[in-house]
């Protein structure tokens, strides 16, 4: 697994949830904690990014619960909604791509 991988799953929608998706990034963030001793750089690097991409993650993750619930009571199921229970697809919500 790599960040390229990962972009490629997401542009085809093959995350159906946040959880492959941060297992997939808790993957490479590990691989390079195993494969690295722990005084290089590339340990410490991974373990930072290790850090700050589960707080994203769980940002990102609560606000698109937010919006979903919000959507979902403000005008029932909406086509996004759909979308995501139909295909499997969790989009990204506006302005936390990349």
């Amino acid at each position: 697994m790599n960040f390229k991988e990962m972009q490629r799953k997401l542009a085809a929608g093959r995350y159906a949830s946040f959880e492959p998706f941060e297992a997939d990034f808790r993957l490479i963030c590990s691989n390079c904690m195993v494969y690295n001793k722990p005084d290089t750089i590339y340990y410490k690097e991974a373990a930072k990014l290790l850090t700050f991409g589960l707080d994203r993650i769980a940002v990102v993750k609560a606000k698109w619960e937010g919006a979903c619930a919000a959507a979902a009571l403000a005008e029932g199921p909406s086509p996004l909604a759909n979308q995501v229970l139909m295909r499997g697809v969790l989009p990204i919500p506006p302005g936390e791509a990349h």
